[in-house]
């Protein structure tokens, strides 16, 4: 997971591109804005895919994807 004030957009990184979708059609039901992108060279994850979304509402997001999973990889 990332999120900082300096960047418009913050990604979720989870295990598989299966949570990926999961986590996404989630926050698209609860009118969250994202997409599925592939992860960027700079971060590292087993899946290489990501769930990006506007960086304002990476704690909204969060919490969302900790109560009702899938939860995103550490």
């Amino acid at each position: 997971m990332v999120a900082d004030a300096a960047f418009s957009e913050s990604v979720f990184t989870f295990k598989n591109v299966r949570e990926v979708i999961k986590a996404e059609a989630l926050l698209r039901r609860h009118g969250f804005s994202c997409k599925v992108v592939p992860l960027p060279k700079a971060l590292s994850s087993e899946c290489g895919m990501c769930l990006q979304l506007p960086a304002d509402k990476y704690a909204l997001a969060l919490a969302i994807l900790q109560q009702e999973g899938p939860l995103p990889f550490r």
